[in-house]
């Protein structure tokens, strides 16, 4: 198993474990004791962050609900389990296999809203600094449910289980109202993926009342956005508390591009109606969005922001302006689908899309060493002979667990 993964550390390692069909005992491996599982995982998270057709054949291998199935034991490599489920979540076929309302989705169900809690139970630990990106690394094993959050609400069924009122919570709520504290959380990762989730939740115009009323969508993303810049004492009336206390001259505006530019985006849906855009105007969005306007370094969050301010400064005569339009223009998808997510890049590339990609750690460097491809059929038949269960089992995981 150490070499096979090892070949995942290039491109040519990858290739040819995929042509030599490793994907599938691979993923049988997932159920195997500790240490196996292990490099299997880590083995599976770098060819699909690599390979866009590895997720597919993975999902064809059932292993997300191998994956649940694991992460509902005491598994101790859950980090890396949940960055392969962030990774085969990433395809809409992929959300679809957690959220599906099949004969598994209810224990699934239970098992995604532990590890959701288990998430908001847990506090990232500093880890030094990542010399390639220079951002904090963080000791966080679930930090990747964010991502996995942000994937399944591009589909209805995902934002449903975000916004569906749990009485077994005290006092009842939804579970996006316990995670918007994250939006916050000094983990960028932790903030990409709730900040792009809660976007993802704008889209439903009919969501748009409980968002910016009950849980102050509106607020968090004004606190984001907030720089250091003083504002006159007109600006700042009819702000909400939350964003009125982080203001000053130490406060830091938003660094990461992809949170600044989810966070742009919330508010962009939110002026769907005419009533949410006097909202936004009622909690002086406006100035917040205009200083963060002068100092935008990314032309795309730049010109979000210009459509924003044009939303916000426009007069309000006439008939009201139709939503599918403000979509289309604001965000450039069509009236019933949410932008698709591209295919999973390679781990060493920035990831630009609802969510952050997982950057896997690479095992064993290859240096642009040509794989053989006898080598690589030799290695995906010790994969096999490793999957002692390969011959008995059949194609599809055992149920889930009850």
């Amino acid at each position: 198993m150490q070499l096979a993964l090892g070949l995942t550390g290039t491109d040519a390692g990858i290739q040819q474990l995929v042509k030599a069909d490793a994907v599938k005992p691979l993923c049988r491996l997932v159920s195997d004791v500790n240490t196996i599982a292990r490099d299997a995982i880590h083995a599976l998270v770098n060819i699909t962050a690599t390979y866009p057709g590895a997720c597919e054949a993975a999902l064809k291998y059932d292993i997300v609900n191998r994956l649940m199935n694991q992460l509902d034991t005491d598994f101790v490599h859950k980090d890396l389990s949940m960055m392969l489920l962030a990774n085969v979540t990433t395809t809409l076929e992929g959300a679809k296999a957690l959220v599906d309302r099949d004969a598994k989705y209810k224990v699934r169900e239970v098992i995604l809203q532990k590890l959701t809690m288990l998430f908001l139970e847990s506090e990232p630990e500093p880890e030094g600094v990542d010399p390639s990106t220079g951002e904090p690394k963080w000791d966080d094993d679930y930090q990747y449910i964010a991502n996995v959050l942000a994937n399944i609400t591009q589909l209805e069924e995902g934002r449903d289980f975000l916004l569906q009122i749990r009485k077994s919570m005290t006092p009842p709520q939804a579970l996006v109202q316990v995670l918007m504290p994250q939006i916050h959380s000094p983990n960028v990762v932790r903030r990409r993926g709730i900040v792009q989730a809660v976007r993802n939740l704008c889209f439903d115009s009919d969501n748009h009342f409980f968002l910016y009323d009950m849980i102050d969508v509106i607020g968090h993303m004004q606190k984001r956005l907030a720089g250091p810049e003083p504002l006159e004492i007109d600006e700042k009336n009819g702000m909400n508390a939350m964003v009125l206390e982080c203001l000053g001259p130490k406060k830091k505006r938003e660094s990461d591009v992809q949170v600044r530019q989810a966070a742009v985006e919330c508010l962009l849906l939110l002026c769907a109606s005419r009533n949410g855009r006097n909202i936004l105007r009622q909690r002086k969005v406006y100035p917040i969005v205009r200083n963060a306007h002068l100092v935008e370094s990314n032309d795309e969050v730049s010109d979000q922001i210009y459509k924003l301010v044009d939303f916000l400064i426009r007069d309000e005569e006439g008939d009201e302006p139709d939503w599918d339009e403000i979509r289309a223009k604001s965000l450039g998808v069509d009236n019933e689908h949410l932008p698709a997510p591209p295919a999973p890049k390679a781990a060493d590339e920035p990831f630009e899309s609802v969510l952050d990609k997982p950057k896997p750690k690479k095992q064993v460097e290859l240096h642009d060493e040509e794989v053989d491809d006898n080598c690589a059929a030799a290695l995906a038949n010790e994969i096999n002979i490793l999957d002692v269960s390969s011959s008995e089992e059949e194609d599809d995981v055992p149920p889930l667990a009850p």
